[in-house]
């Protein structure tokens, strides 16, 4: 999908105000449980819509089912998040207790040090796996599937590696422009109500970048499946799929 294209995607709903109102609002408060996960479930709806084919952003209606995805997916992540906390825990652990004994200083910062680049790339490598598994649950509302092994198709295709350079790409001019308004006085006031509005934005442009390079990817695979099951798939008002 072209960056440009998906960068438009949140406002080509005709009472988008209204929804990116509601998501900023809803951001704002990410503080507490509830409208954090009615907005994983929102960016869940997002990735369901765009594997179906629905060009058009889903609006905040049907709250229930929002906080049902939203509770799974947050689920999903805490579980991809965990993999590399406890392989570095594991691994590091031993050693590290070794060296604290020793009291030796130059070896505890390199030990140190050695842990968080490991983790840094194991937590990047399980963020690819992540966002590829969330569209996998989004496409099926199965959790099982977010570690299906047919993902490793999708993790290999550049069209999901150029979707997700497109997201560090958004993600880096996100933070250069809160940084250029944070150095502006009196107008880095607005970052208040900016800076919620930026986080659901971009949360919803990546959500449709990933689900996009997904779609191209395994979206053929499904609707042959459904063609030989003789199914229709339709989107409900949910955002869920149903089975006529």
């Amino acid at each position: 999908m072209k960056l440009s294209r998906a960068l438009r995607y949140p406002l080509a709903e005709e009472d988008w105000p209204r929804t990116m109102g509601i998501g900023t609002v809803l951001e704002a408060l990410t503080v507490l449980i509830v409208p954090q996960l009615i907005l994983q479930g929102y960016y869940i709806r997002v990735m369901r819509r765009t594997v179906a084919g629905d060009d058009e952003p889903p609006s905040f209606e049907e709250w229930k089912p929002l906080v049902v995805d939203g509770t799974k997916a947050t689920l999903l992540l805490g579980i991809y998040k965990l993999i590399p906390v406890t392989a570095v825990f594991v691994y590091f652990l031993p050693e590290f207790i070794a060296v604290l004994s020793s009291g030796a200083l130059t070896e505890i910062l390199w030990t140190l040090f050695i842990a968080a680049v490991t983790y840094g790339i194991l937590f990047a490598a399980f963020g690819y796996l992540a966002a590829a598994g969330l569209v996998a649950f989004a496409e099926s509302g199965q959790m099982r599937a977010a570690f299906s092994p047919r993902l490793g198709r999708v993790l290999v295709s550049p069209a999901y590696a150029k979707a997700y350079v497109q997201v560090l790409a958004i993600a880096a001019a996100a933070m250069g422009l809160k940084f250029v308004i944070a150095l502006i006085p009196g107008v880095n006031l607005l970052l208040v109500v900016l800076v919620p509005f930026l986080v659901k934005y971009v949360w919803v442009v990546w959500a449709r970048l990933w689900a996009a390079a997904y779609a191209d990817v395994l979206a053929p695979d499904t609707r042959q499946s459904n063609r030989q099951v003789g199914t229709a798939t339709s989107i409900t008002a949910d955002g869920h799929d149903s089975i006529e």
